[in-house]
């Protein structure tokens, strides 16, 4: 055992890939946090009805849409994108096949283990509620995924991600099991500062580069609590609804 798994604890914190592998190691289950914007626009559209194929970079995603013949969702632009609001008219049972470097790499690592599932703000309650019933089997592993840098640096190519941080806070403090130092200090960052959260998104540096893209729109949807309660679970591949 090492002093890095937080052991003795129901629920614990981590991030980035290696986070993942750490949780997979351990036999957690893993709630995978990338607020902007793959997990959030995840939820989007499966509260519409639709099915997520989470692929790890656009050549994964290419074949997808070769083998099953998934609709492609996009950065951004007409159609279906990362843009949650681009979903409102999707058909019921519609498959998409998402790209992501860091929340659908990380879901693929957590596949090689026990439940995975997609969580953010915006479902944060209703993945609260269902982690408390994965906790009757196993500890979960709350994992903010992170973010790239545009030029890796002498740290590597992941960069903190203050979104998926608080992110990971609002999903923990649904739960009243143990939680880690490492999780309590999640969570408390998230309590301290849950009445400025679109004023923080829009300021940090995820947000800003979004809105520079256009995108602030997509900022501002994310930091909106629980206005979805769908969960998004992995199953041979898929993210669907858990209660499908």
């Amino acid at each position: 055992m090492s002093v890095y798994d937080q052991d003795g604890f129901d629920v614990r914190f981590d991030w980035g890939r290696g986070g993942a592998e750490r949780a997979v190691t351990r036999g957690d289950a893993l709630v995978v946090v990338d607020t902007l914007r793959f997990g959030t626009a995840v939820v989007a559209a499966l509260a519409k009805g639709g099915v997520v194929i989470p692929c790890r970079d656009v050549e994964e995603q290419s074949r997808a849409i070769q083998l099953s013949g998934a609709t492609e969702v996009t950065k951004g632009g007409p159609g279906y994108s990362l843009c949650p609001n681009s979903f409102d008219d999707l058909k019921r049972g519609t498959l998409l096949a998402i790209a992501s470097p860091n929340g659908a790499t990380c879901c693929h690592i957590g596949a090689r283990g026990n439940t995975v599932i997609v969580a953010s703000i915006v479902n944060a309650k209703a993945a609260g509620d269902h982690i408390a019933s994965l906790l009757t089997k196993s500890a979960v592993t709350v994992l903010a995924c992170g973010a790239h840098w545009d030029i890796p640096n002498p740290d590597g190519l992941l960069r903190f991600a203050t979104e998926d941080y608080l992110g990971a806070g609002a999903i923990m403090s649904h739960l009243k099991s143990s939680l880690s130092p490492e999780a309590e200090i999640c969570r408390a960052a998230y309590l301290g500062t849950r009445e400025n959260l679109a004023t923080i998104f829009s300021e940090s540096a995820s947000g800003r580069k979004l809105a520079m893209r256009g995108q602030a729109e997509d900022v501002l949807y994310a930091a909106q609590e629980n206005i979805h309660m769908v969960v998004p679970v992995l199953r041979n591949g898929y993210l669907v609804e858990v209660n499908s």
